[in-house]
Formats: C-alpha cells, structure tokens, sequence
C-alpha cells in the first residue's frame, strides 16, 4: 500500500510538474462515452436499419434486427429475439394507434387473429426459452427463407385486388341497385346489410393465420405482419390502408403476451430494448417520411426479399456449422 501511494504521489507530482491541463470538455465526454456498453451504439444502428427497411416494405424489421443483433452486436440469440418482440409491442401500438384514428381497422378481422395469436404466443415463447441458442437460429433462418417470397407477394395481391375493385366498381356503376357496397380506400362504408353479417368462416380462417403467427411472433421476435397482411389481402376485401392498420392492431394482444413470457424467462435486457427502440422510431421515420415517396416499392420489396433469403441462407449455414462442430466435439 505504501508503494503504491508512493507511485501515485509520484505521478501527480509529474503532471503538475509538467503542467497537464484538463481535458476539455468535449474530450471527457468522448472518454465517458468509452465506458459505456459498446453493444448500445450497435443496437440503436440496428434499430436504424430495421426501421428503416421496414418501414420501407410494410414490415416491423424483426426480420433483419434479430440476425443483425446476434452477429454485428454480439448478444444471444434468446435476448435479442425477447427484446425484438418488445420493441414490436411498442411501434405496433404506435402504428395501430394512428389507423384507428382514421377508421381503417376492420375490427372482427382483428378480433379473430388476436384470438388466435394469444393463445399461441405463450407457446412459442416458452418454446424458445427452452430451445438451445444454435437451433432457434437454425429456425430463425428457415423461417427467413419461407417468408422471404411473401413480401413481394403483397404487391401482386393488392395490384391484382385493385383491378378487381375497378372491374366490379364499373359494373356497379351501370346497375341502380339499392345494396352497392362502396369501397373507398382508406374508409370502408357497408350499406348493405348481407356485408354486416357474421362470417363464421373467415373468422375461423382468420384466427388460423393469427394462431400460426402469433405462435411464430412468441417463438422468433417478430412482428407476423410478413404471414397476417397478405392472409388479410387475399382473405378479405379490405382496401390496403385497412389491412396494414388490421394486421397491426391483431398482433398487440400476442406480442403483450409474448414479451411477458420473455420478462418472466429474463430474455428481455433494458440495456438493448431501449436503444432499439429509439433506432427503430428514427429508422421508421426516415424510411417513411424520406425515402419512401421517392424510392420504388416494387424493387425495393424485392430487394428486401433478396436480402432477406441471403440472410436466412446465412443464418442456417452458420447454424448447421456450429452444430456440427458440437457434435463433432461432444464424440
């Protein structure tokens, strides 16, 4: 102890000796900013990009934040897919939250895949608690793969709706009939009373596709909307504004679920969740607000179907390595 004072008494005597000034202030907050977590800078980057992209082709971007996570910012595979599912829970909320407030919600619709997904959140969320790290990346990049052609899907499904709706629009328009549905985009008006019935039948359909994406929204982290928006589309004969703002408002009952199964499990880290949150909401903006209106949505969702199959294609050659290599280590 009496060195190492000596060492100390030494070193400061040397610095006034030499006159050493204070760092400036711009200086120490670089050299705070040092100590921080070095995983915080990567998330919220992460969140940019998945926002970003998302944003651009209709999706959350779970679907790129939860790879990107595991291999540029280095955390496990069960955290960065519980707070992937939690920063789905909040920009779903937010998103919902503006289509109800310009009635494009078919809430039936909703109601049904909401069911559904509840019921099979749990379970996809116990499920990926108890799967081991290398397989629900196994997982994780099939199911990029399998989903990877449903992004450009939609476009052909609303393009070949709205050629649909301008046909029938024309013949309605040489009929005088007193029960004509007029379909707006963005608003949904029913004047005839055989549209307000209860279709036992798309409710069953529907809560199928809930079922099957909630229990996908547990297990992976995502928000489902790649599986619920064209099921909507092709399902049901709402007008795209409405389907985007049903798929939103459907899958926040699953991923509440979801991410309480993932606080309860500890696979839910503040230290992630909020700074990709805050790059998902700066990521969302820019993709939206800037880049969308002057970007062409066909080319870019099938570049997002690309990129998506790369890295699915990826994540499954990675994972099959490491779980040859435990294999071959486990003889």
């Amino acid at each position: 102890a009496r060195h190492l004072a000596r060492r100390l008494r030494g070193r400061f005597a040397a610095e006034q000796l030499l006159g050493r000034r204070r760092l400036p202030l711009k200086r120490q907050l670089c050299r705070r900013t040092e100590s921080l977590p070095p995983a915080a800078g990567r998330t919220a980057a992460t969140g940019v990009t998945a926002g970003c992209l998302g944003s651009l082709v209709g999706l959350g971007g779970g679907f790129v934040a939860v790879p990107m996570m595991t291999s540029w910012v280095g955390i496990s595979q069960h955290l960065a897919t519980g707070s992937s599912l939690a920063v789905v829970l909040m920009t779903g909320a937010s998103g919902a939250f503006g289509y109800m407030q310009h009635g494009q919600i078919d809430y039936e619709v909703a109601l049904a895949i909401a069911l559904g997904g509840m019921i099979f959140a749990r379970a996809g969320a116990k499920l990926m608690a108890s799967t081991d790290a290398t397989r629900l990346k196994l997982y994780m990049g099939t199911l990029q793969v399998a989903v990877s052609p449903l992004i450009p899907l939609k476009s052909y499904v609303y393009k070949a709706r709205h050629d649909a709706g301008d046909k029938k629009t024309s013949e309605a328009a040489n009929e005088t009939s007193e029960e004509t549905t007029l379909v707006r985009y963005g608003t949904i008006d029913n004047l005839g009373d055989d549209e307000s019935s209860f279709d036992l039948q798309r409710f069953l359909k529907m809560f199928a596709v809930g079922s099957v994406a909630g229990f996908l929204s547990g297990m992976f982290g995502v928000g489902g909307g790649a599986l619920t928006v064209p099921a909507i589309a092709l399902s049901t004969d709402l007008p795209q504004h409405a389907v985007v703002g049903t798929s939103l408002l459907a899958m926040l009952p699953p991923a509440v679920i979801g991410t309480a199964v993932n606080l309860s499990n500890g696979n839910i880290s503040l230290a992630v969740a909020a700074p990709l949150a805050v790059g998902s909401f700066v990521g969302g903006s820019i993709g939206s607000i800037c880049l969308a209106p002057v970007l062409p949505e066909a080319a870019l969702q099938m570049l997002f179907s690309v990129l998506m199959a790369s890295l699915g294609t990826r994540t499954i050659l990675v994972a099959r390595r490491a779980l040859a290599a435990a294999a071959k280590a486990s003889k």
